[in-house]
């Protein structure tokens, strides 16, 4: 009898922390829903890969830039 007790018992704790975890995970993407739900999708979405010159203390140099644009 005391075997059932701590079996039950055992079961009944992951069941809450399980059901707990299944609540923060759905505020957690409630949030991320609603942050993005004004993000746009529209059809200029592009990538412009093109050569950068770089200017640091030690002179200049010149490197590769990649421009995303939205």
């Amino acid at each position: 009898m005391k075997n059932a007790v701590y079996y039950y018992r055992r079961y009944r704790d992951l069941s809450y922390i399980g059901v707990a975890l299944w609540y923060i995970i759905s505020i957690v993407d409630a949030n991320v829903d609603a942050s993005l739900s004004d993000f746009d999708v529209g059809d200029n979405l592009s990538i412009n890969i093109e050569p950068v010159a770089l200017h640091t203390m030690n002179g200049n140099g010149f490197g590769v830039g990649i421009k995303l644009t939205f």
